[in-house]
């Protein structure tokens, strides 16, 4: 019987991963067009580093910058990268460095990010080490973030703590004692 079923859930796994791998290769060979509902400044946020990250790894191999950005926007469920491909299938002509400050206009966040990358280009110099600065500051960015979520979760999980556990705790621990109490 428990093999049946591991061979089951193996069955389910797999088909499940081949659907994936068959959307993932669709939407390598066709870049979708701009995202119906562009996402959230928070998530744009939190996903810039990897973006950058993306970038930065492209330019270390050999890409040109615009290579490495089409490349690292092949990733859909970056919501940096959604709104990036947002920026560049608005302007498809445009020069990079105009797309990036639309960009940085449009998210106030990523001003960090093109303010490095348009000073790497305009200036000649190395794109890479300066994605690498900024990834770097943008992940300490956002553990501090993390950090002071984490350290106010405490005081938001006292409420439902005082307000529905403590009281359903005396109806069913201190109430019944009370009653057999009186009772007899």
């Amino acid at each position: 019987m428990m093999i049946v079923l591991a061979g089951l859930s193996f069955a389910v796994v797999a088909l499940g991963g081949s659907l994936v791998v068959s959307d993932r290769s669709r939407r390598r060979l066709v870049r979708p067009a701009v995202a119906d509902a562009l996402p959230r400044s928070g998530d744009v946020v939190s996903d810039l580093p990897d973006l950058i990250d993306a970038i930065a790894l492209g330019v270390d191999v050999g890409l040109s910058v615009r290579g490495a950005i089409d490349v690292a926007l092949v990733d859909r469920h970056n919501a940096a990268g959604i709104a990036l491909a947002a920026a560049l299938d608005a302007a498809p002509d445009a020069r990079l460095v105009d797309v990036l400050d639309d960009f940085a206009k449009e998210w106030f966040e990523a001003r960090i990010f093109v303010g490095a990358m348009t000073s790497a280009l305009q200036l000649g110099t190395p794109v890479a080490q300066a994605l690498h600065r900024v990834e770097a500051d943008l992940r300490a960015m956002r553990q501090r973030v993390i950090e002071t979520r984490a350290r106010q979760l405490p005081v938001r999980l006292m409420f439902p703590l005082v307000l529905l556990i403590l009281p359903a705790f005396m109806l069913v621990a201190v109430v019944p004692v009370i009653a057999a109490a009186f009772g007899s």
